[in-house]
């Protein structure tokens, strides 16, 4: 592999965790309703991916995870 082929590491704002309202539009995108109001916590910040619980009436929903 030559330094060409070598893909461009992602920005610095690409690296900072998504915020609530990019979350929530994600999951609208994607048709998915939470069957109530939803809290995000971030739970894993690794290499270039990320994992986000989703919180409805104060238990885990789902997770999200996603590539920087």
């Amino acid at each position: 592999m030559t330094t060409q082929d070598t893909p461009n590491r992602s920005s610095r704002s690409q690296r900072r965790p998504a915020n609530r309202e990019a979350l929530d539009e994600l999951l609208r995108e994607l048709d998915i309703s939470p069957p109530g109001p939803a809290r995000y916590r971030l739970v894993s910040r690794w290499a270039a991916k990320h994992v986000w619980e989703v919180n409805v009436g104060g238990r885990p929903w789902a997770y999200i995870r996603y590539l920087l």
